[in-house]
C-alpha cells in the first residue's frame, strides 16, 4: 500500500466503457515518504530519478510515478512493483496488453492521471501564471454565456 491517501477508495473497478477517471495527486511529500515511494519504481524509473537534480524535480517524479503505479495496479489487480509499465512507440507510458489506457501529466506540485477503458486518452496539466491579456483572450475565445 502506498504511504499516502487518494481521493477515492482503493478496490477500484475498471472504468465504464467510454468513461474516464481523473486522479489528482499532490506531489509535494516529505523526504522520508519519497524514499519509501522510490522502492515502488522499477529499475528504469529509479535510474531516471537518479539522473534528475536532487530536489523537487526528482521527488515529484518519484511521487507521480509511484502514485500512478499504485492506482493502475489497483485497476489491474496486481501489485505496484509488478505492474508491467512500459513505453509505447509514441513515448507515452503504457501497460502493454492492459484493458485500460492512461496518461500521466505533472507540473509543479500537481499531477493528473487519466484512466480510460474506451481507447487512447490524454491529459495535460501545466503550472499556471499570470496571463497579461486574459480579458482580451477570453472575449475572443469564449461566448458571452461561457
Amino acid at each position: 500500500m502506498l504511504p499516502f491517501r487518494t481521493a477515492r477508495t482503493f478496490g477500484i473497478p475498471t472504468p465504464a466503457a467510454n468513461g474516464v477517471d481523473l486522479w489528482i495527486i499532490s506531489l509535494d511529500r516529505p523526504s522520508h515518504v519519497v524514499d519509501k515511494l522510490e522502492a515502488v519504481l522499477d529499475s528504469s524509473e529509479q535510474s531516471h530519478a537518479r539522473r534528475l537534480w536532487e530536489g523537487p524535480l526528482r521527488s515529484r517524479y518519484i511521487v507521480a510515478h509511484a502514485a500512478a503505479r499504485g492506482i493502475l495496479a489497483q485497476y489491474l489487480g496486481v501489485t505496484p512493483t509488478t505492474l508491467p509499465l512500459g513505453t509505447a512507440s509514441t513515448g507515452k507510458l503504457c501497460v502493454h496488453g492492459a484493458p485500460i489506457s492512461f496518461n500521466l501529466s505533472y507540473s509543479g506540485g500537481l499531477a493528473v492521471l487519466a484512466v480510460s477503458r474506451g481507447g487512447g486518452i490524454g491529459v495535460d496539466v501545466e503550472l499556471g501564471g499570470h496571463v497579461a491579456d486574459a480579458d482580451n483572450i477570453v472575449s475572443q475565445v469564449f461566448s458571452r454565456a461561457e
